[in-house]
């Protein structure tokens, strides 16, 4: 159905639809100036309503006043549809504000006796679950962090995932050795005990603390330092992975200090040939390679007859015994060459006749061809052997250190001593072997006082 403007003569004619009928003369007059100020004199004939609905009477102009304000001037040409209620509703810039300053706000909540943390992120448009902490203040600062780093653009939706969970998806991914990875586990079980599967970003840093002064009291220091450090690497690499936001065991302040080292156990030349004579025949050339060469418990029974160099008079390590298979040392500074005196040579020359055939080639291998079991020869081999030399509470790594006093006593250097002790690095020779560099001073002191008062009996004669 068309309609013309309201200076047509058809529009004298009354309306034919019943809401027409109900619309009054001031409304008629109000839609006729809308009409004239929002269409172009040259279109005002042309412009024709929507089709009507059935059983509904079609649009009229004057109807304009009932639904939309005045609206702008449309182009030339074309004609502006009917105002939809949509276009009634906008929103005041007020409430957007409001809006915007609730966002920007601090959001922490009260949940089961907790403060948790939120922040609302627009890419998602949505709110961002942070984690639970016991102070408001606490939980306060953890939305402006996320806030700050919201506004930089590095801010990283966090995973939901519990603490065992992510341990066990965190511990396969080290590639250590497995003695190593067995003390990971060692570690993590303790923690695992305390936390269970709670949600990594509820963890504080008050709880760790907690924690670690709880585990100090039954156990020792270095445990709880070791225990602090797997807490660190362990929440560091969830900040990685996108679990948590920021690690809470960054500043943990309950951690002892490391003890001093204490005095290291070194045998005095008759105590080392106690121990020999009383050391059973087929593992005294053992007792003896430990003690010349100073090499670990893992060197010592890796050890395989190819890294024994006659000609050459030394001995190789560059294996270590580790659950019954030979790997590679720990770390490279332990590959090395040893300089092997005559009689440790004929020892192990006379031990080569008697020793049994075994798959690694190994030189110290069981009486029965097998791979040594650490703890098996600690308790038949050493503890008998240290009862029968009078020489309580001795270890394997005692004879070690013997080895390096005896150098250091010697007046060989210090970067000697690192090398054949396969150390890292000569501060590593410092720290445990030290002492030893030290007791040569005096003789120093006199050397110098000798010195001097030679040089002024030259002076005055």
């Amino acid at each position: 159905m068309t309609w013309t403007s309201p200076s047509s003569p058809a529009h004298s004619q009354p309306p034919t639809s019943p809401r027409a009928c109900a619309s009054n003369d001031s409304s008629m007059q109000s839609a006729s100036t809308c009409l004239q100020s929002s269409t172009p004199n040259s279109s005002r004939s042309s412009l024709q309503t929507p089709a009507s609905l059935p059983g509904r009477p079609a649009w009229q102009p004057w109807q304009a006043s009932r639904t939309s304000s005045p609206r702008s001037p449309s182009p030339a040409g074309r004609s502006s549809p009917p105002p939809t209620a949509d276009s009634s509703s906008n929103s005041s810039p007020s409430s957007c504000s409001r809006s915007r300053r609730r966002r920007s706000v601090p959001m922490a909540i009260r949940r089961n006796g907790r403060w948790g943390a939120r922040i609302y992120d627009p890419a998602l448009g949505r709110q961002v679950w942070l984690g639970t902490y016991d102070l408001k203040k606490d939980a306060e600062l953890r939305e402006r962090e996320a806030k700050r780093a919201l506004d930089l653009g590095q801010f990283v939706v966090p995973k939901r995932i519990g603490l065992l969970d992510f341990i066990e998806r965190w511990l396969p991914t080290l590639g250590v050795r497995t003695s190593t990875l067995d003390d990971y586990h060692n570690t993590c079980r303790h923690i695992t005990a305390h936390f269970g599967n709670r949600p990594m970003n509820a963890i504080t840093t008050e709880e760790l603390d907690l924690f670690l002064a709880d585990f100090g009291r039954c156990h020792a220091p270095a445990t709880v330092r070791k225990t602090a450090t797997r807490l660190r690497q362990l929440f560091r690499r969830a900040v990685a992975w996108g679990y948590i936001t920021a690690s809470p065991a960054i500043e943990l302040s309950a951690i002892p200090r490391a003890q001093k080292r204490g005095e290291l156990r070194v045998l005095e030349p008759s105590q080392v040939a106690a121990l020999l004579d009383a050391a059973p025949d087929y593992w005294r050339p053992a007792f003896l390679v430990a003690v010349t060469c100073g090499l670990r418990r893992g060197e010592l029974f890796g050890l395989t007859w190819a890294d024994v160099l006659w000609t050459r008079r030394r001995i190789r390590v560059r294996h270590q015994l580790q659950d019954g298979r030979l790997v590679a040392p720990k770390s490279a500074s332990a590959l090395r060459e040893i300089d092997a005196g005559p009689m440790l040579l004929a020892a192990l020359a006379n031990h080569r006749t008697s020793c049994p055939r075994s798959e690694l080639d190994l030189v110290f291998p069981t009486p029965s061809g097998r791979p040594v079991h650490a703890s098996d020869w600690n308790r038949d081999i050493l503890v008998p052997t240290r009862t029968r030399a009078t020489l309580p509470d001795l270890t394997l790594h005692d004879l070690r250190h013997t080895f390096a006093s005896a150098l250091i006593h010697n007046g060989l250097s210090i970067k000697y001593v690192q090398t054949v002790m396969g150390h890292a690095s000569a501060q590593t020779t410092l720290d445990v072997y030290g002492h030893l560099f030290e007791t040569g001073g005096q003789d120093a002191a006199r050397k110098l006082e000798l010195w001097l008062s030679e040089s002024a009996a030259e002076r005055t004669a």
